[in-house]
């Protein structure tokens, strides 16, 4: 059993009464997130590996925008 992580949801559980309501409203979320991003990596016949460029080229972008932005 581990003491500090079990004091730690209780804190948080205390902190932030709605915690429970938002985590598991994030775990749909995050569910249909990640069948949306599975189903069109099926049906453009894409391999992880180039998942995860698409996902670093697309990071670089954004990033690139926010900086010419500020």
């Amino acid at each position: 059993m581990n003491k500090f992580h079990d004091t730690e949801i209780t804190h948080r559980s205390r902190l932030f009464p709605f915690w429970d309501i938002i985590m598991e409203k994030l775990e749909i979320i995050m569910g249909w997130h990640r069948d949306w991003i599975v189903g069109w990596q099926e049906k453009l016949g894409l391999d992880d590996y180039t998942m995860m460029w698409i996902s670093f080229g697309e990071g670089v972008l954004l990033t690139s925008i926010f900086i010419w932005l500020i």
